[in-house]
């Protein structure tokens, strides 16, 4: 499920990393050009833009190593700075992306599901069959975090621009939690279909999230992960 075409994508972004002193709003509700200042881009990553680009790759197989919490913590502490500096509130509304995180080998975590409040976890959903079936779902990672939102609200608050606004948030947010795990040493990979089984679980929060973005991360197999020190997140 692509959230935004090549076209598109290939037109705004360079634009978006450019200075405007005004620029439109998107006729879709998205972010303007000028939204982006230079002080906020891409502050919530561990290096360069540049180096977390050349790093990116896609990788869906994944070592049995553990991750630890602290680096969880971070990949989503990155995707909520993100979305706030990409999607300002006071322009965009207050649709809100809800993470959980699917914890199947994550230091200091009892495989499960988790909401995450700040640099807290509390469990949702032990070990069960949501675990596995998001496994197969998307990839058999130590790590998956699912982002929710409520489309309902979105569409309320917009009108029918709050539907692609609302999918092309999940993905702002879920892009910045995969950069920053990869410039923290991890690996990783996105994927922009919704899983009825996790829209379930999300629900036993509020009844309107759905889910509808997933972002797997963990060692690549094979490979020497490199993962640094999370101590001082």
């Amino acid at each position: 499920m692509p959230l935004i075409t090549e076209s598109a994508a290939s037109k705004q972004l360079p634009d978006a990393f450019q200075d405007r002193k005004s620029a439109p709003a998107s006729p879709l509700g998205g972010p303007a050009a000028a939204d982006f200042q230079p002080h906020q881009r891409c502050t919530w990553l561990r290096g360069s833009i540049e180096e977390s680009l050349i790093r990116r790759q896609s990788v869906r197989a994944f070592a049995l190593s553990a991750v630890p919490r602290s680096l969880v913590l971070g990949a989503i502490a990155a995707a909520r700075a993100a979305g706030e500096a990409v999607w300002p509130p006071d322009r965009h509304g207050g649709v809100s992306m809800q993470m959980l995180v699917a914890a199947v080998n994550v230091d200091g975590l009892a495989p499960g599901l988790y909401t995450v409040r700040e640099a807290s976890t509390d469990l949702l959903t032990p070990k069960s069959g949501y675990l596995d079936i998001l496994r197969e779902q998307y990839a058999d990672a130590p790590v998956l975090i699912l982002i929710c939102a409520d489309l309902n609200q979105a569409c309320r608050d917009a009108g029918q621009a709050g539907y692609p606004a609302t999918l092309t948030r999940a993905g702002t947010v879920g892009y910045a939690a995969w950069l920053w795990a990869v410039s923290a040493g991890l690996a990783g990979c996105v994927y922009g279909g919704a899983s009825p089984d996790a829209s379930g679980a999300v629900r036993q929060l509020d009844g309107n999230l759905r889910h509808l973005f997933t972002v797997a991360i963990g060692a690549a197999a094979g490979a020497s992960p490199g993962i640094e020190d999370g101590s001082e997140l």
